[in-house]
Order: C-alpha cells, then sequence, then structure tokens
C-alpha cells in the first residue's frame, strides 16, 4: 500500500510541477507583451528615424517631387489641347460632349497632381525634407487654358 501513494506523491509533484511551468510561462509572456507594448513608441521612432534617413527614401522622396511636379505640367498641357479642340469645335458635333469631357478629365488630373504634390510639401517630418530647394513649395489649385505654366525647376 505505501508503493502506491509513493507513486501518488511522485505523480502529484509532477502535476504540480507542470502547472507551475505553465504558470510561469503564461507570466512571463504577460510581462513581455508588457514590455513590447512599453517600447512600441520608442520603436516605432526609431523606425520612422531609420527609414525616413535610408539612401532608398531619400532618393524617391527627392525624385516623387519632380515626377508629380510633371505629372502637374503634363496636365497642363492636355487642358490646352482639349481646350483648342473644343474652342474650334462645333457644338452640334457629335463629339462635342467627348471634348468637354476630355477637357474636364485632363482639368482634374491636374488637381489630383497638385494635390498629391501640395500634400506631400507639408509632409515636414519625411518627404518634404527632400524636396530640391528649386521646386515650388506648393502650386496653385487654379489653372486656366493657355495660362501661366507651372514651373518645376527655377534652374
Amino acid at each position: 500500500m505505501k508503493d502506491i501513494f509513493a507513486g501518488f506523491g511522485i505523480l502529484g509533484a509532477i502535476v504540480i510541477a507542470f502547472i507551475a511551468l505553465i504558470a510561469l510561462g503564461l507570466g512571463l509572456f504577460v510581462l513581455n507583451q508588457e514590455v513590447l507594448r512599453f517600447k512600441a513608441p520608442i520603436i516605432g521612432e526609431t523606425e520612422r528615424i531609420e527609414t525616413v534617413n535610408s539612401g532608398e527614401f531619400r532618393i524617391r522622396a527627392y525624385n516623387q517631387f519632380f515626377d508629380i511636379c510633371e505629372s502637374v505640367q503634363n496636365a497642363e498641357g492636355r487642358i490646352d489641347i482639349a481646350d483648342d479642340v473644343l474652342q474650334n469645335a462645333d457644338p452640334s458635333d457629335r463629339f462635342y460632349s467627348t471634348y468637354v469631357l476630355n477637357l474636364a478629365g485632363a482639368k482634374q488630373s491636374r488637381v489630383n497632381a497638385v494635390n498629391d504634390y501640395n500634400s506631400n510639401s507639408r509632409k515636414d517630418w519625411t518627404e518634404a525634407i527632400f524636396k530640391d530647394s528649386d521646386l515650388p513649395w506648393g502650386i496653385s489649385i487654379d489653372y486656366e487654358p493657355h495660362g501661366r505654366k507651372t514651373i518645376c525647376a527655377t534652374s
């Protein structure tokens, strides 16, 4: 009889040790989550700084302003051409409504590009840091066909 109780004592000790290990693992997991939650803002800020200061990001941000400014210039050219076609078209022409839509689409394309450019120009801690000094700070949303063109570089 004594040997049977000895087996339960060892088995009981093993069960208690197993439960203690599970509790310890769970406690360490919870503690780790709290430490990660505390460190998250610090890690996030460090990753942001490393990303912004990486060569790949700098080059992409620098080129992005030229690309968007060029998109504005391209849209202005499309607006001018679409306006010329519309001015020379007869309102009874069956394609007249298409000419009107082409002009409206070109104007919307310019508005989208201007909004992208100006939005990125206001990102003082990321993209705007790397904008070329020859580029305009911002681009006016207003544009009339054959009006003053956007200049993307002064030199």
